[in-house]
């Protein structure tokens, strides 16, 4: 058992010992990347760094729901040199942060940070070992970082040579699979592995051995519908036996989730778009569900094919028809205020269509979710900023301004209540004061799409 394969079973639950008197991720702020890198020779440790941008709020999450975590900070204190490195520019930025800008842009190309926050692991000779990217919780945070620091993982790398070179080893596969795709982030080599690994191994078991909660997570967690057809004895058990996979899975909905993903890809999605592109501009729909029904009576069409008109009218930006649809499926939908669920669901979509439409009618619509969300958390500054955005592209200025104001107010006692007593100009402070001196001169405070 020394092996690196049981590495991503036995980090599920990682072991942080009692949290020392310095709570959290400690961020050095007086090292360039030269320095880091001595830095990371000298002490032996592998380098973190939180690659951020100033307007991402998913980073803010994790400056202050994730990286404060004492248990945490032990396990990254003791096993990495942590910096956080500003990748976008304003004209607030200190001196060290001014001093990363050439090495941040190049990391921005050489590494192919795609969003934020990304979080790159390197080792002391500065190769990167690890990459990901958005939000994570404490808990799989911890996760992530205590694989990239167990030293079983080197031999990860021997392993995937054998496989490379024709040496096959299925009873290993799988971990194969995921360490490829959460060791070194290759997404296209990791799909070839569990697809070698389900299609010879997996598909030629019988039932019994093949339905296991372990085999199931494999496939669906971790690759999706992009690796079951609705011929798999997997797709068939989730339609015929919906309530034992709930069951053995654990989450109630999970068989009918994976069946309407395969049923989208094999049946819908080629009658929408052809390469990514729409093939025709008002779709079928009844015809549509009618066949879905017709072939999968036991699945809920309407709901399904809701859900494709959602994806397919703000894929071709069809604002009006993208709004009516999604706020149909929004008052639907109960939402607790726990968790990132009001945010997702509510404060996602509105943003999307502050920054992306200029369909007044969409955008009264977008500013209902908006302060439907404010409904369910009524101090969440983020919140508070879309609802003023959404008002002062509105043409309501005023009302948009007290918006902005409300939002600084409520950061200030959020930072101050987190130890930040320098929070006048910290957090989301300096951005939602920009916008309201661009609204003040009645400049955009939206992306301007050319």
């Amino acid at each position: 058992m020394n092996k690196w394969v049981p590495i991503l079973l036995s980090l599920a639950f990682p072991i942080l010992t009692k949290a020392q008197e310095t709570k959290g991720i400690i961020f050095r702020q007086d090292l360039n990347w030269e320095m880091l890198l001595r830095k990371g020779k000298e002490e032996h440790k592998n380098i973190f760094i939180d690659a951020y941008a100033t307007w991402c709020a998913p980073c803010k999450q994790m400056d202050t729901k994730v990286y404060p975590d004492s248990a945490l900070g032990e396990l990254m204190n003791k096993n990495f040199i942590s910096i956080k490195v500003q990748m976008d520019s304003t004209k607030n930025d200190n001196e060290h942060v001014k001093s990363w800008h050439k090495d941040s842009n190049k990391m921005l190309r050489e590494y192919n940070i795609i969003g934020f926050p990304s979080f790159l692991f390197f080792s002391p000779d500065g190769e990167l070992i690890y990459k990901d990217l958005g939000y994570k919780d404490v808990a799989t945070f911890s996760q992530l970082a205590s694989l990239v620091a167990d030293p079983r993982s080197k031999e990860f790398r021997n392993t995937l040579k054998d496989y490379q070179n024709g040496k096959k080893d299925y009873a290993h596969m799988a971990n194969l699979a995921l360490t490829t795709k959460a060791l070194i982030n290759d997404d296209k080599l990791s799909f070839i592995i569990a697809k070698d690994y389900k299609e010879n191994y997996l598909d030629k078991l019988p039932p019994s051995a093949f339905l296991t909660k372990i085999n199931i997570d494999f496939i669906v967690r971790n690759f999706g519908s992009i690796l079951i057809s609705s011929n798999d004895q997997l797709f068939k058990a989730c339609y015929f036996h919906a309530d034992y996979i709930d069951s053995l899975i654990g989450i109630k909905g999970f068989s009918n989730s994976t069946i309407t993903e395969v049923i989208s890809k094999e049946d819908i999605q080629p009658r929408l778009f052809k390469q990514n592109l729409p093939i025709v501009k008002n779709p079928d729909w009844k015809s549509i569900q009618k066949k879905i029904a017709s072939k999968y009576p036991k699945v809920n069409s309407k709901e399904l094919i809701l859900n494709e008109k959602i994806y397919f009218y703000r894929k071709i930006e069809d604002w009006r028809s993208y709004t009516q649809y999604k706020s149909e499926q929004i008052y639907q939908t109960p939402l607790r205020p726990e968790g990132m669920d009001v945010f997702f669901t509510l404060n996602a979509p509105a943003w999307d269509a502050f920054e992306n439409c200029e369909d007044n009618y969409a955008l009264n619509i977008a500013l209902d979710w908006s302060e439907l969300s404010l409904k369910l958390e009524p101090n969440a500054v983020q919140y508070l900023d879309t609802k003023a955005n959404l008002l002062y592209k509105l043409g309501r200025v005023p009302e948009a301004i007290l918006f902005e104001k409300e939002a600084i107010l409520q950061e200030r006692r959020i930072l101050k209540k987190g130890g930040n007593f320098h929070s006048e100009n910290a957090g989301f402070v300096p951005e939602f004061q920009a916008n309201i001196q661009k609204m003040e001169k009645g400049l955009p405070t939206w992306p301007i799409h050319k």
